[in-house]
């Protein structure tokens, strides 16, 4: 027994069209209809990084090599292909953010590309003084910062709102390392100036933002005046 799709009413097998409101009878057990979707199923295939990363590093190689043989014709020595050599190789550091899902072993290998670059760049230009004592604090300062900062988003206990606040009052205490860095490089002692203008708003920011956090009330009003 079917029934009119309109009004509702019972229909006999016979009836093409309803009695009662003349609408068509539509019956999916007498009439044959197509799938509007296709019946093929696509597979997804998933890049295999692995195979990408080692063609990148091929590919950074023999430019390496085509650099290092236009050195040799042109300074018959190696020379200024020692810079593209070590920039290629800092370069390629970063495929192991595609080849490690824990983010704290292609960090490490950042950290130290890195400092091999800039101490590469450093003996070559009779620089170790000032990578020593500033280039080589600067990079681990903000290496470990990132460090603290996706530690802190890591750690799901926390909304997003505190987790934002402390790692924006990091910035503070980063600064503060920076300033001390450079102070000591060129006065071989701490004079805090410039850091202390930056850290004041900062810090009062985070702070408030860290407060606000708390007034569930509040951020339930903000998310319904930007529609979140």
């Amino acid at each position: 027994m079917s029934y009119c799709v309109n009004c509702g009413v019972k229909l006999k097998n016979s009836e093409k069209v309803c009695p009662l409101c003349n609408t068509e009878v539509i019956n999916p057990k007498k009439e044959e209809y197509k799938p509007v979707y296709s019946g093929t199923i696509e597979e997804y295939k998933q890049i295999n990084y692995k195979y990408v990363c080692k063609l990148i590093t091929f590919i950074l190689l023999i430019i390496s090599l085509i650099t290092m043989f236009c050195d040799l014709l042109i300074s018959k020595k190696i020379t200024w292909s020692i810079y593209v050599l070590v920039s290629i190789i800092y370069l390629d550091s970063k495929l192991s953010f595609f080849l490690f899902k824990r983010k704290s072993i292609p960090l490490i290998i950042e950290l130290f590309a890195s400092e091999i670059l800039m101490f590469v760049i450093a003996y070559l230009n009779n620089g170790l003084h000032w990578l020593l004592y500033l280039v080589c604090p600067f990079i681990f300062i903000v290496w470990l910062y990132i460090i603290l900062c996706i530690f802190v988003f890591s750690n799901k206990k926390y909304d997003l709102l505190k987790r934002f606040s402390v790692s924006f009052a990091f910035i503070s205490i980063l600064l503060l390392t920076i300033e001390a860095c450079i102070d000591l490089f060129k006065y071989e002692k701490i004079i805090f100036n410039w850091s202390i203008y930056a850290v004041l708003p900062i810090t009062i920011i985070s702070t408030i933002i860290f407060l606000i956090s708390y007034n569930k009330k509040l951020i339930d009003e903000i998310k319904q005046r930007i529609f979140i």
